[in-house]
């Protein structure tokens, strides 16, 4: 029902007051791929890539931290975790930021596993009308996810 009504508001209004709400996100990235095999990451690619997500989401004031991951000693290998916190544009709350709906689309040569499980956790404190996550076949796979998210007007 949300997205219903999001999807109506986004036809009816072009643009819309808003403001920014502080948020967090904390989540792991599977250690298990999509073919079954184990896939561990480096924590400081993880946060780069959590930063750059965010970003084209429209976050302000982003702060990542990552633990866990490959052990750089090469002994004990664990899921990333990551805990983000940002501030994310929310028309629940008055304000005087002008928002819109824009396409995003986040495209790779590979690296579908980490790109999906890092979109997924944080997905849920954004306003998404619409989604189209591609299904990874393994870990390296091409990366296809196209959405409609509402973003301040630039």
């Amino acid at each position: 029902m949300k997205i219903l009504t999001l999807l109506a508001l986004l036809v009816s209004l072009p643009s819309f007051a808003a403001n920014y709400a502080s948020k967090t996100s904390s989540f792991s990235i599977s250690s298990i791929g999509p073919a079954g095999e184990r896939v561990y990451y480096n924590c400081d690619s993880v946060e780069r890539l959590v930063e750059s997500t965010l970003s084209a989401l429209g976050a302000k004031n982003i702060k990542v931290r990552c633990s866990g991951g490959i052990d750089t000693i090469g002994r004990i290998h664990m899921p990333a975790f990551v805990r983000a916190e940002y501030d994310a544009v929310s028309t629940q709350i008055a304000g005087d930021i002008n928002t819109e709906a824009q396409t995003i689309h986040f495209q790779d040569r590979e690296g579908c596993h980490l790109n999906t499980q890092v979109y997924k956790g944080l997905k849920k404190n954004f306003e998404i009308a619409s989604e189209a996550v591609s299904r990874c076949s393994k870990s390296s796979s091409r990366t296809d996810i196209k959405l409609i998210v509402i973003k301040e007007t630039k």
